[in-house]
């Protein structure tokens, strides 16, 4: 026990414990901002890909 509290197990515990509860309450919004991410990049690659200038070399 005194080990545990050397290294400060208490504190990891208890932030394990928020980062879960953060998880399965806001898993719907997360999914949610991955998407918004994913239509973001595609508009961006999408934009440079029309703004990207055509080079043909000349002989």
């Amino acid at each position: 026990m005194t080990s545990q509290k050397a290294h400060g197990y208490g504190l990891r515990s208890l932030v394990e414990t928020a980062i879960s509860r953060l998880k399965r309450r806001g898993g719907d919004r997360l999914a949610a901002q991955r998407k918004e991410v994913a239509i973001r990049l595609s508009a961006a690659n999408k934009a440079i890909r029309h703004a990207k200038p055509v080079t043909v070399r000349i002989a």
